[in-house]
């Protein structure tokens, strides 16, 4: 037996501690130490163009708050690269003129906005939140945006987001509005459903839908679960985005589509709609 898995991060070359944990049954456990040379030119590496000149650390940030109080926060900046660069650092909206935006909140703890990170060093960035005293019950969203530029040409190498979310307060509301239901028919007997939804709530919602449909005499014709995409995994409030699933053994026809919306596993919305699937 075999387990794989890929390096996310070059490697100079140099002498590395590997310890692997083999986990078993209950309490079972293997340890195993061992030293991993890399020599120069051995392994091929991820590029700067895959997977960026820095990282950060986390990834993203969520917390909860109350109106009036101030959250301090630390974002790590890890070159990937040997050579020094200068990181340049902003705010941005999650859209223009997005209402639960919180990027007036942000506040960095360093002079200007950039800084020189040295090649295969670490950098830890303060920041601070300050949440207005008068602000809504909800949940607020920004980015922070972190782009390194060449010392030498100031060319454009690296960029990337930091997602922030702050959740203000206990006074929320998880609601959502229908855009369209459709289905379309992907093989003989298998149909496709894509549900376009609407999160008109105060609250990032993480939803999924079931959809039940019956054929003109009133007879059962299939069931199915609905999500969201693969690399979506919740809707910020007044976005859109659709749910997608299939049913199986299924005929080309008109059915009437009886749809529960859950968030977190309560139903905040239903409804019924007549639909044809061809």
């Amino acid at each position: 037996m075999e387990f794989l898995g890929e390096i996310t991060k070059r490697l100079s070359p140099g002498t590395y501690f590997l310890r692997a944990y083999f986990r078993y049954g209950d309490q079972g456990q293997l340890l195993r130490n061992e030293e991993v040379v890399i020599t120069e030119g051995e392994y091929v590496f991820p590029s700067a163009d895959e997977i960026g000149v820095f990282s950060l650390n986390p990834s993203a940030l969520n917390d909860v708050a109350r109106a009036g109080e101030r959250k301090s926060k630390v974002i790590e900046v890890s070159s990937e690269i040997g050579e020094t660069a200068r990181i340049e650092i902003g705010v941005a909206p999650i859209s223009d003129g997005y209402p639960f935006s919180l990027e007036e909140w942000i506040q960095f703890r360093m002079m200007g906005d950039s800084f020189e990170l040295p090649g295969r060093r670490t950098t830890r960035l303060g920041i601070t939140l300050a949440i207005p005293r008068d602000i809504d019950d909800g949940s607020y969203h920004g980015l922070v945006t972190v782009r390194a530029f060449a010392l030498e040409t100031d060319e454009l190498l690296s960029e990337a987001s930091l997602p922030i979310s702050m959740l203000i307060g206990s006074n929320h509301q998880a609601s959502v509005d229908v855009r369209s239901l459709q289905g379309l028919m992907v093989s003989e007997d298998r149909a496709e459903f894509i549900l376009d939804i609407y999160n008109t709530g105060s609250i990032p919602l993480r939803p999924q839908a079931s959809v039940v449909l019956t054929d003109g005499q009133g007879q059962f014709a299939g069931r199915g679960l609905l999500i969201l995409p693969e690399d979506e995994n919740e809707i910020l409030p007044l976005k859109g985005q659709h749910l997608e699933g299939e049913i199986n053994d299924l005929l080309p026809g008109f059915y009437l589509a009886q749809v529960s919306i859950q968030h977190d596993g309560q139903e905040i919305y239903e409804f019924e709609q007549e639909i044809e699937i061809k």
